[in-house]
């Protein structure tokens, strides 16, 4: 069975953040998803995958995690989180650091808001993200209901055709929800389960 993209790589290098309405401060991220241990199950129509934050550390105003994509027992993927007062950023993806003024949500959200995100790949393969941001929407997963803040993205590499996307990411359990487009039609990536890790 081939493995699930996921999270992790379906983002390709983008920035990460949660805000309440009318923009956020850091400590409405909630800590339960910024500890080591802490777990998010995914699954789609056909595979279930796991993401894991390994290790948590504080780098003067920003706290670094460092997460690991698994399927099946295998590593499929890691990346580094950085959450610092402006929002969370993705510092890399396995080893390719990404854009590091790239947010998908800001502290400062508002709905409406747009912006874009550059990444250079291997090969001269460059990644260019376009964001949106929408309103907070009240979505329903297996996980359980999350107010969540909705956000539409184009991402296009060099010789390849654009690729949408959209994610609802909650304060206080992140990423709840993604639909991406995959050839023709739309894999939708929704929680399973949510496990706080602990400081």
């Amino acid at each position: 069975m081939p493995r699930s993209l996921g999270i992790l790589p379906a983002f390709g290098f983008i920035l990460l953040a949660a805000s309440a309405h009318g923009g956020a401060s850091p400590k409405q991220v909630s800590d339960s998803w910024t500890n080591p241990g802490t777990k998010w199950v995914y699954q789609t129509e056909t595979e279930i995958y796991e993401l894991l934050v390994t290790t948590a550390e504080q780098k003067g105003d920003t706290r670094v995690l460092h997460l690991e994509q698994s399927q099946d027992g295998k590593l499929t993927m890691s990346d580094n989180w950085g959450i610092s007062s402006e929002g969370i950023c993705r510092t890399s993806l396995t080893g390719i650091a990404g854009d590091p003024a790239a947010f998908l949500v800001k502290f400062s959200y508002k709905p409406g808001e747009k912006w874009t995100a550059r990444a250079d790949l291997k090969g001269d393969v460059t990644l260019t993200q376009s964001f949106t941001a929408r309103e907070f929407e009240i979505v329903k997963v297996p996980a359980g209901t999350f107010h969540a803040i909705h956000v539409e993205f184009l991402t296009e590499a060099t010789g390849e055709r654009t690729v949408g996307a959209e994610y609802w990411f909650a304060p206080d359990a992140g990423i709840v929800k993604m639909r991406v487009q995959k050839g023709d039609g739309i894999v939708t990536h929704e929680l399973k389960s949510f496990t706080p890790g602990k400081e």
